[in-house]
C-alpha cells in the first residue's frame, strides 16, 4: 500500500513522492511514484531525481550530508495547467547502501530538474536492513567461525589513498559510483584468537559478484612501543579480497569453507616477521 509522501511546489509544477513502504530490505526493490501536476501556467519538466542521503563525520565536530545513490527517472515533457501525471519507478537497492541502526538516519530525497527553479529540499526518512547476503556473512562469521560482531562503519567520501600499483584495495576505492566504504567491524574469539586481534569486512561494488575486502588485524608479540608503532603505521594488517558467487551464495557450507580457509592460510605482513 502507498503511503509514504513527499510533497512540494517546485517551478510551477506541484510534485509528490510516494513510496510504497518506509522499510526496505538492501538487494530488493524500492518502487513508488511521483506525481506531477500542473500549475496556473504550463511548466517543462526534464528528469526526476531520487537521492538517498545520509550525514556523515567529515572532521571530529562536523557531519555532512552526502548522497549514497541516486536514480534518474527521464520525463522530457510539457505539464499544461491542471494537467496531471503520474510516473512509477521501481528499481533494486544496491548492497553497499549503509544501513540504518540506533541514530544513523537515511532518507529519501526528490528533485525535479525545471529550468529556472530552485533545488526542493524535501526529504522522507527510510528504514533501509541488511541484504540477505549481509544476513548470511553475518551468520557465519558469528554462528560458524565463532568472531563477535561489534558495530557497522560507513566512510563517506573516503580520500583515497596512496595505493600502489596493483594494491589490492584499487577496486574498492576507483571502481566505485559511490561516496560509501561499508565495513563490518568483529572482535576476535575461539579458534582464530590466537593469530587475529580484530577482523573488518568491507563490501565492494557486487555487481558480478559478492566482493568482499578481509582487513586483517595481526596479534603481535613484540613490545608495547613497536605494536603501537605498528598499529600506528597499519604494517600489521593485510587487506585481503574475496570473490563470493551469487549463485552460490546459498551455500552457507561452501562460504564458511572459503572464509575459513583464507583466514587460515593468511600470514603475517612481512614487516611482522622482520624487524625493521
Amino acid at each position: 500500500m502507498l503511503k509514504k509522501i513527499i510533497s512540494n511546489m517546485i517551478g510551477n509544477v506541484k510534485v509528490d513522492t510516494i513510496l510504497s513502504k518506509d522499510e526496505f530490505i538492501l538487494g530488493d526493490t524500492f518502487e513508488g511514484e511521483v506525481f506531477l501536476k500542473g500549475g496556473v501556467r504550463e511548466q517543462e519538466v526534464r528528469n526526476i531525481y531520487i537521492y538517498f542521503m545520509r550525514r556523515f563525520r567529515v572532521s571530529r565536530n562536523k557531519t555532512e550530508a552526502n548522497p549514497c545513490y541516486s536514480f534518474t527517472i527521464p520525463v522530457n515533457r510539457i505539464i499544461k495547467p491542471g494537467e496531471k501525471h503520474h510516473i512509477p519507478f521501481c528499481f533494486i537497492l544496491p548492497i553497499y547502501l549503509p544501513v540504518t541502526f540506533s541514530k544513523r538516519e537515511v532518507w529519501v530525497k526528490t528533485d525535479v530538474e525545471i529550468p529556472h527553479s530552485l533545488d526542493p529540499t524535501d526529504k522522507d526518512y527510510v528504514i533501509l536492513n541488511m541484504s540477505s547476503y549481509e544476513e548470511t556473512l553475518l551468520s557465519i562469521m558469528k554462528d560458524r567461525l565463532g568472531f563477535r560482531h561489534v558495530y557497522i562503519n560507513h566512510y563517506g567520501r573516503a580520500q583515497k589513498p596512496y595505493l600502489y600499483s596493483g594494491h589490492v584495495l584499487t577496486p574498492l576505492y576507483e571502481g566505485r559510483d559511490y561516496p560509501v566504504i561499508k565495513s563490518y567491524y568483529y572482535d576476535v574469539e575461539d579458534a582464530f584468537s590466537e593469530k587475529y586481534r580484530n577482523v573488518s569486512i568491507m563490501i565492494g561494488n557486487c555487481r558480478e559478484q559478492l566482493d568482499l575486502y578481509f582487513k586483517l588485524h595481526f596479534k603481535s608479540d613484540k613490545t608495547l612501543y613497536k605494536r603501537v608503532f605498528d598499529e600506528l603505521s597499519e604494517v600489521d594488517q593485510k587487506v585481503v579480497h574475496l570473490g563470493l558467487d551469487f549463485n552460490k551464495i546459498e551455500n552457507h557450507d561452501w562460504i564458511e569453507e572459503r572464509i575459513r580457509t583464507l583466514l587460515e592460510q593468511e600470514d603475517k605482513p612481512y614487516y611482522m616477521v622482520n624487524d625493521r
